[in-house]
């Protein structure tokens, strides 16, 4: 016990004198620390940030297809394409969908992502996003996860540097986070993930960052991994955030393993709140 209060009060001296934390102190902060000593310690710095101001803005979510060919096995929601409740959205229908919450809820921003779908060529985004620019000028397009721009950009015989370029002619904004998962490989291959590596999202957000292009950071928790996996997936984020101050949130989401084929493996070790 002492020992553990020498090594929170270690730890907050360390926090107060923003130095990075080593990957046994975050994975100390995640077995061992005192919830609520972590909880009134992250207020404060929070306070000392941004005093008692808060931002949100209204985001709407909309999947333009649930067809994807990676089938990852923590994913309830891809379809094969054969399903009867597989689809894929026209432009018609995307203009449709927002056009249903666009002035009813003063949408600002657009979160748009689907599957990895094998029978949509590049223009299917180029055209769509173009359009929602114009018909819809007040949205900023957060879209696309890694593994969509990766495999577009295969298909368009592209770098994804210069994918993202033409994506953000379009009318790209912002990058969402999704495809982080964790970025340890052994984990990544019990999550059956088969396509891009965590190195490879890393290198994607890089790549966008590099080129001015803002983007968000996700780590997906609560199912194989343990407390030094996400340490060092933590530690990963905040090395690019150091370099580029491009990353506009981080967010932590639990697994949640219902109707998944890893749930139907006995692969999900437990469930975690988040710190």
């Amino acid at each position: 016990m002492l020992h553990a209060q020498a090594t929170s009060s270690e730890i907050e001296d360390r926090i107060r004198n923003h130095e990075t934390l080593t990957v046994d102190d975050i994975v100390f902060l995640y077995d061992i620390a005192d919830i609520n000593w972590l909880g009134g310690l992250a207020r404060e710095l929070t306070e000392n940030i941004s005093g008692n101001h808060v931002s949100f803005v209204s985001n709407l979510i909309l999947n333009y297809t649930n067809i994807c060919n990676v089938r990852c096995k923590f994913c309830a929601f891809y379809r094969t394409g054969s399903e009867s409740d597989s689809y894929t959205m026209t432009e018609d229908q995307v203009v449709q969908e927002i056009s249903k919450y666009y002035d009813a809820f003063d949408i600002r921003q657009l979160l748009i992502q689907g599957g990895v779908n094998p029978s949509l060529p590049p223009e299917y985004y180029y055209s769509l996003f173009s359009r929602i620019r114009k018909e819809f000028p007040r949205i900023g397009i957060h879209g696309l996860s890694t593994s969509e721009i990766s495999f577009i950009a295969k298909k368009a015989k592209l770098s994804v540097k210069d994918l993202l370029i033409e994506l953000r002619k379009n009318g790209l904004e912002t990058i969402p986070g999704a495809g982080a998962e964790i970025f340890d490989p052994e984990v990544r291959k019990k999550l059956g993930r088969p396509v891009n590596s965590g190195r490879d999202w890393l290198s994607i957000m890089e790549d966008a960052l590099s080129l001015g292009i803002r983007t968000s950071s996700t780590m997906m928790f609560g199912h194989v991994e343990s407390s030094r996996d996400k340490a060092n997936h933590l530690l990963s984020i905040l090395e690019l955030q150091k370099k580029y101050h491009g990353f506009l949130s981080f967010t932590p989401w639990n697994f949640e393993p219902g109707n998944t084929q890893l749930e139907k493996e006995g692969l999900v070790l437990l469930r975690t709140g988040g710190l």
